[in-house]
């Protein structure tokens, strides 16, 4: 069923699917995700807004990313744009957060404070504690891959249930045991 969510929510669903590898695709009749469950998720979000990941890739074409890792705890793309180059970022809140100097509202674009910075931090921390599954989600325009993931635009949060894997109750049980 699509949606049609309001303008900030595309803006954060397009960077967040252009930052992600999972794609939607039909198998024998049925959705299918191929990729990572959690960029699925945005996948399967931004569909139902109207946005379809391949559409989006011919738009928005990536030319480079620098993977997600451990030590960085983000993913970031560079793709290009209408007479440039735009970079697209997904990850942890505070990392992301802590490479934003502007954040976009309604479309306007106003500089990140102190404050502001910290009431958003709480607003994941609130989602988290609902069980969700955090990701901050930014992107910069005029961006190269020298500095794609700095002095970017914060978009906002996406929240996701995140369900434990089917080996943690396993795990709980073993060391009931133990």
């Amino acid at each position: 069923k699509q949606i049609n969510p309001p303008a900030d929510l595309i803006s954060l669903l397009r960077a967040a699917t252009l930052a992600s590898d999972a794609r939607l695709i039909i198998e024998d009749g049925r959705w299918e995700i191929k990729g990572d469950p959690t960029e699925g998720a945005i996948v399967v979000a931004a569909a139902k807004a109207g946005l379809e990941k391949e559409f989006l890739e011919k738009e928005y074409p990536r030319i480079n990313e620098i993977p997600f890792s451990s030590e960085s705890k983000r993913m970031t793309t560079l793709c290009s744009e209408r007479g440039g180059q735009v970079s697209y970022s997904k990850g942890a809140d505070e990392v992301i957060l802590n490479h934003c100097v502007l954040y976009q509202k309604e479309y306007k674009v106003e500089r990140l404070d102190g404050s502001l910075r910290r009431e958003f931090l709480n607003a994941s921390a609130h989602m988290a504690k609902q069980a969700l599954r955090v990701l901050a989600i930014s992107y910069k325009p005029n961006a190269l891959i020298d500095d794609a993931g700095k002095d970017m635009v914060f978009l906002g949060l996406v929240g996701m249930i995140d369900p434990p894997r089917p080996e943690a109750k396993i795990a709980v049980s073993n060391c009931r045991d133990a």
